[in-house]
């Protein structure tokens, strides 16, 4: 523990007097302090946390990771270049307690920064709202839809391929004997998954959600949306009307729905509330909207898009201490990726593989899950290796 130690603390020193860790440290005042007194909203409330937080905690993040991954890269490189580390390992220390005292001293480093930037950020949100002089009924709604942690329940999907294999027997006697099935089915299936996503002018389009967890009585549920008019374009959207509807499970077989009028521009997220009383005590949902487009157009609500209902489970303190926690692990993987392929290359080098194992990493999400698709869209292999 005392060679650890001794390894740790002469790290720390190093990285003091590298003027790379006084210009970052300049950077994140700039970050923590300046940006968020100088970036506006859109004068509410809920814009000026939103704008501070994403702003402040997305430059403290991108700043600390990128100095952690460089410094790491290149301190132990720079030691064995120079002939410091001869010094170290005429000790009875094995090598991989160098590596774990230069790893613990970079990652105690920057772990510190952020969570010192992570404690004045958080209090510079607060002040500035203390200081905004914003309306009851807006902080209420502040502290009841950003203020908090809030977990998504997504609603049941259609098993497209199914309907399409019904729709494809249906219509079978009816086409030509000659056809492209592989064509047709893909043709059936855009089909189908458009007629889930439209909905004509007067028609009405359900939604169920399972396994919806409450909290509090008095703690509303929300539903988010996004919805487009006429095309899934951004571009030339225009306002248009409907009433949305939530089923209220004390009605028995009547399936008397609540509704609620609604008047919104096509292309942007909006957000209503119902109370914790429409959950059925199966921890069921149901939701429909109904389309009055004045221009008699049709409504379309992308998969990604929702509606999904957003329920709170925990305050905006724990909920920013878990985001903190995961920066946190995120700076400590970084110092362990610089450490590990600066104890075996130069700096140069090192820089070159640590940017290019994230980069790779960043891509085997999307290797995954490539479109190699079959006749209904899923996913299929031919054999393990392609797996």
């Amino acid at each position: 523990m005392k060679a650890l130690l001794a390894i740790v603390t002469q790290t720390i020193r190093s990285s003091f007097r590298s003027r790379v860790f006084w210009v970052l440290g300049l950077l994140l005042f700039l970050a923590v302090v300046l940006l968020p007194l100088t970036v506006a909203g859109d004068g509410t409330a809920k814009g000026l946390v939103q704008i501070s937080l994403t702003y402040s905690m997305g430059v403290v993040t991108a700043l600390l990771s990128a100095a952690t991954l460089w410094l790491a890269c290149s301190l132990l490189p720079r030691e064995i270049e120079t002939y410091q580390i001869h010094l170290v390992m005429t000790k009875p220390t094995p090598p991989w307690l160098i590596w774990t005292g230069k790893w613990l001293g970079i990652f105690l480093i920057h772990a510190s920064l952020f969570v010192a930037s992570a404690v004045v950020i958080y209090g510079l949100v607060h002040w500035r709202l203390g200081r905004g002089g914003f309306p009851e009924e807006e902080m209420t709604s502040l502290r009841r839809e950003v203020l908090v942690g809030r977990r998504i329940s997504q609603p049941l999907v259609p098993d497209f391929g199914r309907l399409a294999r019904m729709e494809y027997e249906r219509r079978k006697s009816q086409l030509d004997p000659g056809h492209d099935v592989t064509v047709v089915m893909q043709e059936l299936l855009r089909q189908v998954r458009a007629k889930t996503t439209e909905v004509p002018i007067g028609a009405t389009r359900p939604w169920v959600f399972r396994n919806v967890a409450t909290g509090a009585p008095d703690e509303p549920i929300y539903v988010r949306y996004r919805l487009y008019v006429g095309s899934t374009s951004k571009s030339g959207q225009r306002q248009t009307e409907g009433v949305w509807g939530i089923l209220d499970p004390a009605s028995g077989e009547r399936q008397e729905f609540q509704m609620l009028y609604q008047r919104v521009v096509g292309g942007n997220f909006y957000e209503l509330s119902f109370p914790p009383a429409f959950v059925s005590e199966e921890g069921q949902v149901v939701l429909s909207y109904t389309n009055y487009d004045p221009g008699e157009a049709s409504v379309i609500f992308q998969t990604a898009d929702g509606p999904v209902l957003l329920m709170p489970v925990s305050g905006f303190l724990s909920n920013y201490l878990r985001a903190c926690l995961l920066v946190v692990l995120q700076l400590g993987f970084l110092s362990a990726l610089g450490c590990a392929v600066g104890a075996a290359m130069s700096t140069p080098v090192a820089i070159f593989a640590g940017v290019s194992y994230l980069i790779v990493g960043m891509m085997i999400h999307g290797a995954v899950t490539a479109p190699m698709t079959g006749e209904l869209g899923q996913v299929v292999y031919s054999g393990p290796g392609e797996r």
